[in-house]
């Protein structure tokens, strides 16, 4: 998942098929529907604004 680093989405994107930056692209599209904005930087990093609200979402909180 995005909060615990990039290592983990690229071994992600690797295990389906799909290009990193493919998966970030879709990973921010789908962000935009419950943050209006991108959750990941250009790095994959989240951003700091978000980083609460992501775990929750997720069920890490």
């Amino acid at each position: 998942m995005a909060v615990t680093g990039e290592g983990e989405l690229k071994k992600l994107a690797d295990e389906h098929g799909i290009m990193l930056e493919v998966l970030l692209d879709g990973i921010n599209e789908k962000a935009m529907d419950c943050t209006g904005d991108s959750i990941l930087d250009d790095e994959a990093a989240l951003y700091d604004d978000y980083r609460e609200q992501v775990k929750e979402m997720v069920g890490l909180r």
